[in-house]
């Protein structure tokens, strides 16, 4: 069985409504209802009077796309979701066949229903292979490593994968192109992330905002282990904390 790699949107934008939702899917608003169509040919027709002045690429990366959605997928399938607006993984399983839907949003039409497993896997669970993968540019694309599903239900599971390599003859050119955009934000967190911790993490963070024109000030060390850097925005004197463990805002101060 296939293991897919799905996208939330560019900047994450449908990735709460995938998760809270249960789906997978994108949306080609001007395409109709798509349950009828069986033959890939007509899918081909239907998306090149939808969208005229689609490049041939485009709508050959698109209609493989949808025809994946459409029919490739299977019901117990594994999909993978790199959640662009936390950094985690979601992993879970196709449950059910294509459906056209109205009510979640122009840029969710056309979807498959998922029943997900786990929503917040920390990347560095994962190979770097499957990593590489993960951040293929499609919204839709086969995972193509070896033993995918193995290892990533290994992950999910918390065991040791022992696994053979699967044949991957299927897989397509473009299916296997990466979102360069995503590869270099997962290298630089990877490189943050080995060579700064605790204070020395704090000091990168104080530099960074100074060279955006912020006033820093950087907490010493205490004895609870905890980090804060105040950052002052001129001229309007707003004033924010941030905590370098989580990155996350705290109350402002004025």
């Amino acid at each position: 069985m296939a293991v897919w790699t799905v996208k939330g949107g560019r900047h994450g934008e449908r990735e709460d409504r995938l998760l809270n939702e249960g789906v997978i899917g994108g949306g080609w608003e001007d395409l109709p209802d798509l349950s009828g169509i069986e033959d890939r040919d007509a899918l081909q027709q239907l998306y090149e009077q939808s969208y005229p002045e689609a490049s041939k690429n485009r709508a050959s990366n698109h209609v493989g796309q949808l025809w994946s959605l459409l029919h490739r997928m299977e019901r117990g399938e594994l999909v993978v979701l790199p959640v662009k607006t936390t950094g985690t993984v979601a992993v879970g399983r196709i449950s059910g066949d294509y459906q056209y839907r109205t009510d979640l949003g122009e840029d969710l039409r056309h979807v498959r229903p998922v029943e997900w497993i786990e929503t917040e896997i920390p990347r560095d669970a994962f190979d770097q292979d499957l990593l590489y993968s993960f951040g293929a540019f499609l919204t839709f694309g086969r995972v193509q490593r070896e033993a995918a599903k193995e290892r990533i239900e290994a992950v999910v599971s918390g065991t040791h994968a022992d696994v053979a390599a699967v044949d991957e003859s299927e897989e397509t050119e473009a299916e296997s192109q990466p979102d360069v955009e995503v590869l270099a934000r997962e290298q630089i967190r990877q490189f943050i992330s080995r060579r700064f911790s605790g204070h020395e993490f704090a000091a990168l963070i104080g530099e960074i905002l100074s060279a955006r024109g912020f006033t820093v000030s950087v907490s010493p060390p205490g004895a609870d282990r905890g980090v804060d850097i105040v950052a002052g925005s001129p001229p309007d004197g707003s004033w924010k904390t941030t905590s370098a463990w989580t990155g996350q805002e705290g109350p402002s101060r004025y």
